[in-house]
């Protein structure tokens, strides 16, 4: 039907010569025998032309489906039934134009967003090493101010892969049921070096709930945020909780540290983005939060932050529960 469609200009012409031949053949009473030579070869000739088309059309057609398979198509999906092979050749085209155009949008992205991180990371881990010198340099040595710093070094590394798994999309995800507690008792004791301080009081509650997660990104994301709380409390508390809502169950790490003014708040998402901590230093949130946030969603789990300047943060973790559908 497509091709019919198609040819019915050049299907018309050959009838109109035909009209044509008759017309003149009626008025002016030509002789039937030459009238009748010039329909069979208008006829002839309009077959042949019309064969020769059907069999590029033809060809087409199938180099068409072979791109169309190729560009994880189907052919039936397209209109083929009701417009001409043409407008399936835009279509394809169309399609593949912004495809590319998404895939370039997304490299440069990537690309921006790894030139930001990296120059957060090698500006960030100076702080760590700086402090190790001084430490060193004094007599005694605080061991253990020492591997709290080497400890940091080891997160920012750390973090380097996860960025990396997470540019990459190789992120290798098992979801299953976990423990609330396995996992923050985990977390706590992989982050006691930031966390033994004779400054720093650590509370929890009670907070042995299920969770559908993957162990390995959940424990990331509680890490980062955990290790922020240590990093930004001088002296304080932090405390960890759990709350079982209706649809979800919420991880609440709470500090009352130093703070994010709420000018702030909107931006520290973004890579490489540091604000103002309210003394003369700024504080850098660029880094694991941004990875936290990436993280939360590849999960399917939201992360919030609430903070008043001089009073403390608050991030939650939220984990929806799978939706599941009772057949009767």
């Amino acid at each position: 039907m497509n091709f019919i469609r198609q040819e019915a200009g050049n299907i018309l012409i050959f009838l109109l010569l035909g009209a044509v031949n008759l017309f003149l053949w009626a008025a002016y009473d030509l002789p039937g025998e030459p009238v009748l030579y010039s329909l069979a070869a208008d006829i002839l000739f309009l077959v042949l032309f019309e064969l020769f088309r059907a069999v590029g059309y033809c060809q087409g057609k199938r180099a068409l489906e072979k791109a169309l398979e190729a560009d994880g198509l189907d052919i039936s999906s397209l209109p083929g039934k009701e417009v001409a092979l043409g407008e399936e050749y835009r279509r394809l085209v169309t399609k593949r134009e912004e495809k590319l155009q998404g895939q370039l949008e997304k490299k440069e992205v990537q690309a921006d967003d790894l030139k930001k991180y990296y120059g957060m990371w090698s500006h960030q881990i100076k702080t760590p090493i700086a402090g190790i010198r001084l430490l060193l340099s004094e007599e005694p040595v605080d061991v253990r101010a020492v591997k709290r710093e080497l400890y940091r070094i080891e997160q920012y590394v750390e973090s380097t892969l996860w960025f990396q798994r997470i540019q990459e999309g190789n992120n290798d995800l098992l979801l299953r049921t976990y423990s609330t507690e396995d996992i923050l008792k985990q977390v706590i004791k992989r982050n006691s070096p930031l966390l033994l301080r004779s400054d720093l009081k650590l509370e929890l509650k009670p907070y042995d709930y299920p969770i559908l997660t993957d162990r390995k990104w959940m424990e990331f994301i509680l890490e980062q945020l955990l290790s922020n709380a240590a990093k930004y409390t001088k002296a304080g508390t932090i405390r960890i909780r759990v709350k079982d809502i209706e649809e979800a169950v919420d991880i609440l790490i709470e500090d009352t540290g130093i703070g994010i003014r709420q000018e702030d708040l909107p931006r520290i998402f973004e890579w490489g983005y540091t604000g103002w901590n309210g003394h003369e230093n700024k504080k850098s949130t660029g880094i694991g939060l941004a990875l936290c946030r990436q993280a939360a969603e590849l999960l399917g789990h939201e992360l919030v932050i609430d903070s008043e300047l001089g009073k403390g943060t608050r991030a939650t973790v939220r984990i929806y529960r799978p939706r599941v559908n009772l057949k009767e």
